[in-house]
C-alpha cells in the first residue's frame, strides 16, 4: 500500500510515490502487538489514538469496514490500540499499516525536490522573485527572514489581526477589514523598511505569529537558514523576498475564507 511517504511541497503535502506489495509490509496489528503497552506512546504520542491505513479489498467498501476512505482503495482508521487489534481480528483478510509520526526535516525535504541541486548547479535561489504566503502570521524577527546585511526579507506584510497603523492608508483601506460604518477596523500594512525600523525600536508592536504555523510554512518556502552559508536547514527559495498576509485574527489559528481570498489578492 504505502511503502513510503515523501514530503515534496510547502506545508504538509504528502504523495504516494508507488504501491508496494502488502505482504512485504508488516501488518499493523503485528506491530501493535509487538510494541505491547508502548504501542500508543510510540505510534501516537500526542493523544494515544493510532492512525492506521487500511487496504479496502475489491468488492467491499470503506463504509462496510467502518473506516473513512481517503483515497481509492485506501481507508483510514484512527483509534486506540485495542480497537485496532479488534478490527484486525474482525477482518483477518484486510491489510492494515501503522507507523510512527512523520517528522521530515527541511534539509531532507529540499533533497526530495532537488532544491539544493538547483541552487548548486543552476545558481537559482529565488533572488529577484517574490514568495507570497497567506497564513496565521509571520514572526518577522526570525533570523530566516533577515538577509546577510541585517535587513528584513519581508517586502510587504498585511496583518488582519492588527488595527490600521496609518503608514499606507490607501492600502489599508483597499485590503483591510471594514466595520459596519465603512471604517477600516483591522488590516495594518508594513513595508520591509518599516519592519527594520520597528525591530530597532524597543517595545514596538511588530506583526507576529502566535501559533507559529505561518512562520513554519514561510520558512519551508523561503527561509535562508539565518543567512548562514553553512546551515543545513534552508528553504526552497532562500534568496527571494516575501509578501505575507496574516488572515488569522488576534491570538487565533483560525481565519475566514473571505479573509484568505483578501490576503491572496
Amino acid at each position: 500500500m504505502l511503502r513510503r511517504l515523501r514530503l515534496i511541497a510547502i506545508g504538509a503535502a504528502l504523495v504516494v510515490p508507488g504501491a508496494a506489495r502488502a505482504d512485504a509490509i508488516p501488518h499493523g496489528a503485528s506491530v501493535v502487538r509487538l510494541l505491547g503497552p508502548h504501542a500508543e506512546s510510540t505510534l501516537a504520542p500526542n493523544d494515544g489514538r493510532i492512525g492506521a491505513l487500511v487496504a479496502i479489498p475489491p468488492g467491499t467498501t470503506a463504509a462496510a469496514l467502518g473506516v473513512d476512505e481517503i483515497a481509492p482503495g485506501i481507508g483510514r482508521l484512527r483509534a486506540r490500540a485495542s480497537t485496532l487489534l479488534a478490527f484486525a481480528a474482525a477482518h483477518p483478510g484486510v491489510h492494515m499499516e501503522v507507523s510512527p509520526p512523520l517528522h521530515r526535516l527541511l534539509d531532507k525535504a529540499g533533497e526530495d525536490v532537488n532544491a539544493g541541486r538547483g541552487r548548486l548547479l543552476s545558481n537559482v535561489d529565488g533572488t529577484g522573485a517574490l514568495v507570497g504566503v497567506v497564513d496565521t502570521g509571520l514572526d518577522v524577527t526570525h533570523p530566516d527572514f533577515i538577509d546577510a546585511a541585517g535587513k528584513s526579507r519581508v517586502a510587504w506584510i498585511l496583518d488582519l489581526s492588527l488595527p490600521p497603523v496609518g503608514l499606507y492608508p490607501d492600502l489599508e483601506r483597499k485590503f483591510g477589514i471594514k466595520d459596519e460604518k465603512g471604517n477600516v477596523a483591522f488590516g495594518a500594512v508594513f513595508a520591509g523598511s518599516d519592519i527594520d525600523r520597528l525591530r530597532a525600536t524597543p517595545n514596538a508592536q511588530l506583526p507576529g505569529d502566535e501559533s507559529g504555523h505561518g512562520t513554519h510554512v514561510t520558512g519551508i518556502a523561503a527561509g535562508n537558514g539565518g543567512a548562514s552559508p553553512h546551515t543545513k536547514y534552508v528553504g526552497m527559495a532562500p534568496g527571494a523576498q516575501i509578501v505575507f498576509a496574516r488572515a488569522a485574527v488576534s491570538n487565533s489559528e483560525s481565519f475566514g475564507e473571505d479573509d484568505v481570498v483578501l490576503g491572496v489578492k
